[in-house]
């Protein structure tokens, strides 16, 4: 399955019901694969109530919450509802597009992987998450998402940022990743 794929089955597997976020084109596979998927699609007018929402959900529910945006401002705009989640340790999910790991260093369109001047959005998230990774190669699925679970599903939770560059989006992967996961009840 492609790694689009994978994480929209991720996201269910952690229980997500509704993802709040607005569409752009590096999520757009993200995008693709929620329309069979389980999960409900919210449409916020600002990345920024999509953190927010996920955050209010995950202090309701008690559960992990999620939201989805794209490159460069659009992740950025999270910055407010995710350092609440991380004051307030909400399992908060935030998911977020990156430029094609092709243009990395060479100012492309919204990068935001630190290379070549370009924002580095690893810095900008560490003080307020419990984890946050750009994900450059599809080997390290695996290990990330492990992470973000146990992060998401512990006793101490917070927020959690996981970058995905279009181009990785769209990579196969062995669809037996999510079954290594450990996900408790």
């Amino acid at each position: 399955m492609q790694v689009s794929e994978l994480i929209v089955r991720y996201l269910e597997r952690l229980g997500i019901r509704q993802l709040f976020g607005i569409p752009g084109a590096h999520v757009l596979p993200i995008y693709d694969h929620l329309y069979h998927s389980s999960i409900h699609s919210i449409l916020t007018k600002h990345e920024q109530g999509a953190s927010f929402m996920a955050g209010g959900v995950a202090r309701v529910s008690g559960q992990v919450s999620a939201c989805i945006a794209t490159a460069g401002p659009g992740a950025t705009n999270l910055v407010t509802g995710i350092a609440n989640a991380y004051a307030d340790r909400l399992p908060v999910l935030a998911v977020t597009g990156e430029a094609p790991t092709s243009i990395f260093g060479k100012g492309g369109l919204q990068e935001s992987s630190g290379e070549g001047g370009s924002i580095n959005q690893n810095t900008l998230f560490s003080a307020i998450t419990r984890y946050h990774k750009l994900i450059r190669q599809t080997d390290e699925l695996l290990e990330v998402l492990t992470e973000a679970t146990t992060i998401l599903l512990s006793d101490q939770p917070g927020p959690v940022v996981l970058s995905l560059p279009y181009n990785l989006q769209k990579e196969e992967v062995d669809a037996t990743i999510l079954d290594r996961i450990t996900f408790p009840p």
